[in-house]
């Protein structure tokens, strides 16, 4: 059975020149499950072939931040219902922080919304939606950007 491949493209920040795509390079090369790297100073992305797709992409924004740059991130706030006590809210951030290309999820109970930082292109709003309903709650189309 052929392993599976997983392809992502990371909006890299602060680079200026070649010396810094290389150190940006190295930097995901260094990751074990990374099988090739194209960093683009023009479109400041990095392209990225993994080896299985289930690898978390934190631990190649990590290597890059380590390096001294930085991955452009996007906030998304969205509506959930359906939750009635802090279990619910607990289910829909796991669910939310399963998403490939999510960095990090908080859900207040209260307020019924769900917060999400994520890496833009990896992850989608669809795929948040998706998640939180296959978690068995439902999402209100009233959401916001931040």
């Amino acid at each position: 059975m052929a392993e599976q491949k997983r392809e992502l493209v990371l909006p890299v920040e602060g680079m200026t020149c070649a010396s810094c795509v290389a150190h940006v390079s190295r930097a995901l090369q260094k990751v074990p499950v990374v099988e090739r790297v194209e960093v683009n100073l023009a479109t400041e992305k990095a392209y990225v072939v993994l080896k299985g797709s289930d690898t978390p992409v934190e631990l190649l924004v990590e290597s890059i931040r380590d390096v001294g740059y930085d991955v452009r991130t996007e906030t998304v706030v969205l509506s959930i219902g359906g939750m009635t006590c802090a279990s619910c809210a607990h289910h829909v951030e796991q669910a939310l922080r399963k998403v490939p290309g999510v960095l990090d999820a908080s859900v207040n109970l209260a307020s019924e919304k769900a917060t999400v930082v994520l890496v833009p292109g990896v992850a989608t709003r669809e795929d948040l939606k998706r998640a939180a309903e296959d978690a068995g709650y439902e999402v209100r189309e009233q959401a916001e950007e931040g």
